[in-house]
């Protein structure tokens, strides 16, 4: 969720969603990620010790908006067998200068 959050609210760049995890640069990137995949990866594609019978999806949701702030709600489901545990937090677009 934290990896998510960092990122920026809008595409920086107007490319649309990059070619891979380690070049996602907005938060829109990242919906979806991780649907029916086992094993949790770092970015760059390297698999995390001891969690490779763990399964990540992320979802990305236009929230309401809040007093004139656009906001996006990010949903991530870490998946274990028949068990999943989900987290969610809410990305906001910067102030214009």
């Amino acid at each position: 969720l934290e990896e998510v959050l960092l990122q920026d609210f809008t595409d920086p760049d107007g490319s649309g969603v990059e070619a891979g995890r380690a070049f996602y640069d907005d938060v829109d990137d990242y919906n979806n990620y991780g649907v029916g995949v086992t094993g949790i990866v770092y970015p760059d594609g390297e698999s995390v010790p001891n969690l490779g019978s763990y399964g990540v999806e992320v979802r990305v949701d236009s929230a309401a908006d809040w007093n004139g702030v656009n906001a996006k709600r990010i949903t991530v489901n870490a998946i274990h067998g028949t068990q999943s545990f989900s987290l969610s937090g809410y990305r906001t677009q910067d102030p214009a200068p």
